[in-house]
């Protein structure tokens, strides 16, 4: 079972990572652009030493890292926001 601090960091991830995807990609606005990507890298950071902490406790198991080719990785990401018919 994950831990709370688990979810709540989850959660702060998706809203960063919301938060980045729709920053603008303007030169006049970098600085914003700027700013939600080190948000993103922060919570980033947060969860994986959550992760660690909870690998070393003993309550998650780590499974073995699975390859995904390019054109898999793409159809996730594509599923993820929301446009599985264009795949």
């Amino acid at each position: 079972m994950l831990t709370e601090r688990f979810s709540r960091l989850f959660g702060r991830l998706l809203n960063r990572w919301v938060d980045y995807q729709d920053a603008p990609r303007d030169p006049v606005r970098v600085v914003e652009l700027a700013a939600a990507r080190m948000a993103l890298d922060d919570v980033r950071s947060d969860i994986a030493a959550e992760r660690r902490e909870l690998v070393s406790a003993g309550s998650v198991v780590e499974g073995p890292r699975v390859a995904v080719s390019p054109a898999e990785l793409s159809r996730l990401r594509v599923a993820g926001l929301g446009f599985e018919g264009s795949a």
